[in-house]
């Protein structure tokens, strides 16, 4: 992300109290320091999770069979608004390479006037919201006017990368209309959805009343160019046109069965250990 951009950006790292003394060594974070500068100009900046506030009570295990879906990081970014200036930020999983300045997704966002940006899905429709959501099993309660059936049909769109208005996503109360959903789906004994934190989230956007406009914008689906970690038949004409390379599924490029499209992956971990300077803020 740092060579691909024309500007410099400030990255911020969300991490529990426990792993933080790991981060900062990796990131070359002094003790008192929150941040470090990298070379280009980019700042890391770190940020401790608590999880008291990430309450548990309302997000727990989602009955997924993959334990990255259940951990408590992957709720995190729905409390960034919490942590970080409430101003405009793109939140990027950690299975991600950026190809693309991200500059160009902000501006494109910042004119919509809109709290939060995905990309598209590719196919379009490839995947819905009925491959995940099971009313069959538990009902969900959505806003009054919603047209669950309608929802249903609708593309589940990824959250692995997103840009925000946190200012905007704080005052309309996004991160409570997402911890309903997720007591809702613990009351459902956890049958109403799987996903993850996936569907909540998308939920919180897409279930409206007919005819209120959409508080979201999709953009350009290479700005999420998904499931490098499970699909062999992604040609490689399309990865290198991807903005954004996405790691989707279990195989991801560190490990040992993720070695499948890793060439795109490795120069970008190479790269890492050079990244820093002496410099700590």
């Amino acid at each position: 992300a740092i060579r691909a951009t024309s500007q410099p950006i400030e990255a911020h790292l969300l991490v529990r109290r426990d792993l933080e003394p790991a981060f900062r060594e990796a990131f070359r974070i002094h003790p008192g320091c929150r941040a470090a500068k990298v070379a280009g100009g980019a700042v890391i900046r770190l940020h401790t999770l608590d999880p008291r506030r990430i309450r548990t009570g309302r997000i727990g295990a989602m009955g997924e069979r993959r334990t990255d879906l259940n951990s408590l990081e992957t709720y995190a970014r729905f409390y960034a608004h919490e942590l970080m200036e409430r101003t405009i930020a793109i939140y990027l999983d950690t299975d991600t390479i950026v190809q693309s300045d991200l500059a160009e997704m902000r501006d494109e966002f910042r004119s919509s006037g809109r709290t939060i940006g995905f990309a598209a899905r590719y196919p379009r429709n490839s995947v819905t919201f009925a491959n995940f959501v099971h009313p069959s099993k538990c009902k969900l309660d959505f806003p009054a006017g919603t047209d669950a059936a309608r929802l249903l049909q609708e593309p589940l769109l990824n959250n692995g990368v997103y840009i925000v208005d946190l200012k905007k996503w704080a005052e309309k109360s996004i991160t409570e209309r997402i911890e309903d959903f997720l007591s809702q789906q613990a009351r459902c004994d956890y049958k109403a959805f799987n996903g993850g934190n996936q569907v909540p989230m998308m939920l919180a956007f897409f279930a409206r009343p007919a005819g209120e406009p959409r508080d979201f914008i999709v953009m350009d689906a290479a700005w999420n160019t998904c499931d490098l970690g499970w699909n062999p038949g992604l040609k490689h004409t399309k990865l290198l046109q991807g903005k954004v390379l996405h790691w989707t599924g279990p195989q991801k490029p560190w490990m040992p069965d993720g070695k499948r499209y890793a060439s795109f992956w490795r120069p970008h971990r190479d790269a890492f250990e050079h990244l820093f300077g002496d410099m700590d803020v």
